[in-house]
């Protein structure tokens, strides 16, 4: 790439910058940018660019600082291993990370300053209705039908069964106690609500949105076997003897050592299992392949491999966060339909992007939905009947 005193590299940058924002930008303009933003000085230049761009906007709020400042703290939460290597990094390159994360958020915050006064109008109408995030909450079913509503009842013990005790303790709840009966519990959640708990054996479970788990109140046969709806996070004790397995539609997992993530909503074509540590075996039909960290098996009727996953993206739920790796705009709004209990439709054809970068899921679903406008995303807002379950319904618009 030429100097970046070149006024037509200038040019070339700045198109660039605003073709990735918008979602448009080609595999090859992505590696074009990609390549330009190694030189320090490009870089340096296109982010005083960016800077420039948006602190001189008339419409720079207050929301969009914190949205710098939570991008700049996301940032600088490395781990052992990156803090050390940054110590030897040039000023330059940190400054072009922060720089990249920007260009998702802000680049698209100067282009709903010519944004159609329907959706103002729109955003207007979120504000004057407030949707919020979703919460810590679930149901518990007990083997008995007995149901109880976590979210609301007290800490302490729920439940007395075959001589284990249900106890509620900081928003979790964990299983003491043994029994020779296999006796099985549900926990479900609903749309805006997430769980976790310790199962019997030590391992931890994390429930997202709209999902559920059956398992025993004691593993007592060779294998401890958990059944899974909809998407969830594993820390599993290990134990060689008595094997870990969980069911998922047509496919089993098994534990080797483990923490892993299942995704198994409906919408999805195929149940995918992220490995973030340990190894995995994932079998379906007379198919089985043993996954290897940052490895993910997709699933329907075959097992399908993909390597080099973003695991930070595929659980970032577990940490309150929408985080997407070249998502489509479907994918989003499935996440955002069920954290914030709204459904989504779309009207019209819509042209396909593709989107990455962090939003807080602690955020008012008006927020989360300016932060989309300013991306270039349209649509319409119908409240529900005063009787639904839903929240809302969100119309994407072309």
């Amino acid at each position: 790439m030429k100097s970046v005193d070149d006024m037509s590299n200038k040019k070339r940058i700045e198109y660039l910058l605003q073709r990735y924002s918008e979602g448009r930008a080609s595999r090859e303009e992505l590696e074009e940018l990609r390549i330009g933003l190694n030189d320090p000085l490009v870089e340096l230049w296109a982010n005083d660019w960016l800077f420039t761009l948006i602190e001189s906007s008339p419409a720079y709020t207050d929301a969009d600082k914190q949205r710098l400042e939570f991008i700049l703290k996301e940032i600088h939460k490395q781990s052992p291993q990156e803090s050390s290597a940054k110590k030897i990094l040039p000023i330059w390159r940190r400054w072009s990370t922060i720089a990249a994360a920007m260009i998702i958020v802000f680049v698209g915050s100067y282009l709903i300053f010519s944004t159609k006064s329907k959706d103002r109008q729109n955003q207007s109408q979120l504000v004057n209705k407030a949707i919020l995030p979703g919460h810590s909450g679930a149901i518990l079913h007990l083997a008995n039908g007995k149901m109880i509503r976590l979210d609301t009842a007290k800490n302490g013990n729920l439940a007395s069964l075959e001589n284990v005790t249900v106890i509620k303790k900081n928003g979790t709840i964990q299983y003491i106690g043994t029994s020779n009966k296999m006796i099985y519990n549900t926990i479900t959640t609903n749309r805006g609500q997430q769980w976790q708990l310790t199962l019997s054996d030590g391992t931890k479970v994390w429930l997202n949105a709209e999902s559920s788990i059956s398992y025993p109140l004691s593993f007592n046969g060779k294998d401890r076997v958990v059944t899974i709806t909809g998407e969830a996070y594993f820390e599993v004790v290990h134990n060689k003897q008595q094997p870990f397995k969980v069911k998922v539609n047509n496919q089993i997992v098994e534990d080797i050592g483990t923490s892993f993530n299942i995704n198994a909503y409906k919408e999805n074509r195929r149940v995918a299992t992220t490995l973030l540590s340990g190894a995995l075996r994932v079998r379906v039909g007379n198919q089985a392949v043993v996954l290897k960290p940052g490895w993910q098996a997709q699933s329907d009727n075959f097992i399908h491999l993909k390597f080099d996953v973003n695991t930070d993206a595929v659980i970032a739920w577990k940490r309150n966060l929408f985080q997407f790796d070249n998502a489509d705009l479907e994918t989003i709004m499935n996440q955002i339909g069920r954290w914030y209990n709204v459904s989504i439709a779309y009207k019209g054809n819509l042209s396909p992007r593709f989107f990455s970068g962090k939003i807080p899921r602690d955020m008012p679903l008006a927020e989360v939905l300016k932060i989309l406008q300013q991306l270039g995303v349209h649509f319409e807002i119908q409240h529900e009947k005063p009787n639904s379950v839903m929240a809302g319904k969100i119309i994407v618009l072309p």
